[in-house]
This record gives structure tokens, C-alpha cells and sequence, in this order.
């Protein structure tokens, strides 16, 4: 907000004095904005020290530009700032006759993220099961009557799509679900094996399976371990360079696992989202097998990263066993 000087050339304050100590007394950062052309009006301590912020050097700026926006849960909005993730929750407030939106930011730690997720995915699953429900079975009924040759090419199309929509939902519940982690200890190519078997013939000549000697058992959940990887080839082959559409996986010494394969690099804007649920550079991608990778990474406590992302090097994914 532009600052209105008076005529002893001092700041008139957009909000008063005891509304300003009130805030600048909560602990988490708060943001106050004008409902109206949602310019920043107030910015409490917290905002400023933990987030950055500074209202005075915004001018007309709009809390919403300072941030790029990446979900929502319920009432929740999830916002990044300089690689830092928040959740907001916002309300109306009303001071001395003028309307206000009144922003609480709360710092998410990554598994306070995928908390969320989760939730999200719950509800989103929750929430598509009743319609999907409905629609199944009014196909089915519909499937008993007389129909055309056109009519029933209809019913195809109608189930073809069905059968998308459950399959997103399928990978929406996986988020959803609560992860118990069993360990074990097994051997890598015993691991790999198990993995290969998921893939035709012609997609299993393209990966390449290396480890070092070092390596002869891993101590870690089978099944969780191999989705990951499996989410990850998937997405080497999905993405890699169809002139030349070989993939590695190899296990390291230091207990590493990397996906790598070549390709056109992930574009710098997009780095930072691959690992959001419903992110997808694909048109008709859902954005899901990354961030599963990272949901089942954190319940192992594995940390997931893009090791590196160039037409030289090409695109490698690691994932570290701690």
C-alpha cells in the first residue's frame, strides 16, 4: 500500500495501532490484505522474519503474487514461497468499518505435506466413489434394453471412459491409504526380478540393471521399495528419448538407487512441482507416480531428489537409503 503522508511529512499506518501490536503478537506469520482490491495492508513480525515478507516494500503488490499457488485441502491452501511450502488458512475480518482478509501461515514440514495429501486424496476418493457408483450401474441397465448398433458403441465409449476414470481413482487411493512398513531383507536382483516381470518384453530390453558388488542385500520393505522404483522406470520410459530409449537402474555402495535415462531435460519451471500430486507436463498425464514415489519414500524414510537434469548427463532420479 502506496504510504500517505501527512503534511509533518510522517507514514500514516493503514490499520491502528492496537490492531497492529494484537497481531504482531501471534506466534505464526499473518498477513493482512484488503478484501477489496487485495493489495497487502499488514505484515506481523513473524511474517516478516520467517517468510520474507515486508508490506512497506510491496506497494499495491497482492499477497497472491508473491506466491505460487499449489493445492488445496478443504479450507486449506498450500502456497510455496523460495522453495518453502505454507499452509494458509484465511478469514474475513472487519476494523473499524473496513473489510479485510485476515491470512494465518503455518511452515510445512514435508511429512505435515504429505499429510495433507493424503487427506486430499481421501477426500477426492471419498467424494468420486458415489457418482462413479451411479454411473456404472445406469450403464449396466442400460446395457439389458434393445439398443442400435450407434447405441451400443455408445455404451463402449461410455465404459472405455469409466475404466480411465477408475483407474485415476485406483492411483488416487494409493495416496490415500495409511502405509504400514514391513522390513525385510532381500537381494537385488531378486528385488529387480520381481520389478521386470511388471513389463513386456520389449520395454525390459530397454532397461539396463546394475549394481555394486558391495551390494548384496538391502534391508527395507520389498513391496515399497519396488513400487518406487517400478514409479520411476515408469516415468524414464514414459519421458526418455525414443532415438535412444535406454534406462539404468543401478544400486550404489553408499545406498543409492538411481533411475537415469536420456532425454529433453524437465524444464527449470517445472522442477519444482514434479513431486506434487496432479502435476503432469502430460495432457491426459494425472501427476500421480512421483508423488507416490515420495509418499512411499517417506514412510521408509528415504529421501527422493532429481539428481540430474541435463541433455549431457541426462535425467536421474535417486533415491537414498538412510
Amino acid at each position: 500500500m502506496r504510504s500517505i503522508k501527512s503534511p509533518g511529512k510522517q507514514k500514516k499506518t493503514p490499520i491502528n495501532k492496537t490492531v497492529q501490536t494484537l497481531l504482531n503478537g501471534y506466534e505464526q506469520p499473518t498477513v493482512l490484505s484488503d478484501a477489496q482490491n487485495g493489495h497487502i495492508v499488514f505484515v506481523n513480525k513473524a511474517a516478516q522474519q520467517k517468510i520474507g515478507l515486508s508490506y512497506q516494500s510491496h506497494g499495491d503488490q497482492k499477497l497472491d503474487e508473491l506466491f505460487s499457488s499449489q493445492s488445496t485441502v478443504d479450507q486449506y491452501i498450500i502456497w510455496e514461497r523460495c522453495k518453502n511450502r505454507y499452509e494458509i488458512s484465511e478469514k474475513k475480518l472487519e476494523i473499524e468499518g473496513k473489510k479485510y482478509i485476515h491470512s494465518v501461515f503455518k511452515v510445512l514440514e514435508e511429512p505435515e505435506l504429505i499429510n495433507l495429501q493424503k487427506e486430499m486424496a481421501k477426500l477426492l476418493v471419498h467424494r468420486f466413489h458415489s457418482p462413479l457408483n451411479g454411473v456404472t450401474g445406469f450403464t449396466e441397465l442400460l446395457k439389458d434394453l434393445s439398443l442400435t448398433e450407434t447405441q451400443q458403441q455408445y455404451i463402449h465409449s461410455i465404459e472405455t471412459g469409466l475404466d480411465d476414470f477408475k483407474n485415476i481413482l485406483a492411483n488416487i487411493n494409493e495416496l490415500a491409504q495409511d502405509i504400514n512398513v514391513r522390513l525385510d531383507s532381500i537381494a537385488p536382483n531378486e528385488l529387480t526380478s520381481k520389478i521386470l516381470t511388471l513389463y513386456s518384453p520389449n520395454e525390459q530390453q530397454k532397461i539396463e540393471i546394475t549394481a555394486d558388488s558391495e551390494i548384496t542385500r538391502l534391508h527395507t520393505d520389498p513391496i515399497l521399495l519396488k513400487a518406487m522404483i517400478k514409479e520411476l522406470l515408469d516415468n524414464a520410459l514414459t519421458f526418455g528419448d525414443d532415438a535412444n530409449p535406454e534406462i539404468r537402474l543401478h544400486f550404489r555402495k553408499d545406498h543409492t538407487i538411481s533411475v537415469s535415462n536420456s532425454g529433453s531435460p524437465i524444464l527449470a519451471a517445472q522442477t519444482q512441482k514434479i513431486f506434487y500430486p496432479f502435476f503432469s507436463s502430460k495432457a491426459r498425464g494425472i501427476g500421480l507416480g512421483l508423488a507416490k514415489c515420495e509418499y512411499f519414500g517417506q514412510a521408509l524414510g528415504y529421501e527422493l531428489s532429481l539428481a540430474s537434469n541435463s541433455s549431457k548427463k541426462g535425467i536421474r532420479f535417486e533415491i537414498q537409503m538412510k
